[in-house]
């Protein structure tokens, strides 16, 4: 029963870890600009 437990977690943790990994990939270059962006039109 534990065992099960801990393949399910460690299932769950890997597709976190995908996510965060698509996240930092996709939407952080297009955070910047946005950012950057937002800056340069207050400046």
């Amino acid at each position: 029963y534990f065992l099960q437990r801990t393949i399910c977690f460690e299932n769950a943790f890997r597709k976190l870890v995908k996510l965060g990994l698509i996240y930092s990939i996709v939407f952080q270059p297009f955070l910047d600009s946005l950012i950057r962006f937002q800056i340069g039109s207050l400046m």
